[in-house]
């Protein structure tokens, strides 16, 4: 029958991953060839499963099971040919940790602008085309709600 659907956070520290599942937080190593076969440990326990793969869509069969998996990927800001709406959003909320790009200095599009803490993470907010921060909303340390514009951000011309 029908399931809940859960949120699953995947960080990464060095080659280990961490994945958060409903608070609980477990570390992993993984490897995936060609063919969809997934050798992972969690939390030590070895274990394998296989893997289909569509766009942002995953099923992972694993013990019996087929899991349905949609891949949000929180530092994609979209296509280059998207139109900036002049300001960055939070993905979740969380603590502010760095201002990384100086006012008015212009950067290229993927440069780092703001670096967030959530869920024990850290997420870049990057630049979504050439130009520049025209204002910080946040200084360090603010906290945050989810989708508030953390960044007043100009497309060079």
């Amino acid at each position: 029958g029908g399931g809940a659907t859960r949120e699953v956070v995947v960080g990464t520290v060095g080659s280990t991953r961490t994945l958060t599942i409903g608070g609980r937080t477990i570390d992993g190593r993984a490897t995936l060839d060609g063919d969809g076969r997934l050798q992972a440990t969690l939390d030590g326990r070895r274990v394998q499963a296989t893997v289909a793969s569509s766009r942002n869509e995953r099923t992972v069969f694993f013990e019996g099971r087929a899991w349905p998996l949609t891949v949000v990927d929180t530092l994609d800001v979209g296509g280059g040919a998207q139109h900036v709406d002049g300001g960055l959003k939070a993905p979740m909320p969380g603590k502010v940790v760095a201002l990384l790009a100086g006012q008015g200095v212009v950067v290229e599009q993927g440069a780092p602008l703001l670096v967030l803490e959530a869920m024990k993470m850290e997420h870049t907010i990057v630049a979504p085309a050439r130009g520049s921060v025209v204002a910080y909303r946040y200084a360090a340390g603010d906290q945050v709600a989810e989708g508030a514009e953390l960044v007043d951000f100009e497309e060079a011309a």
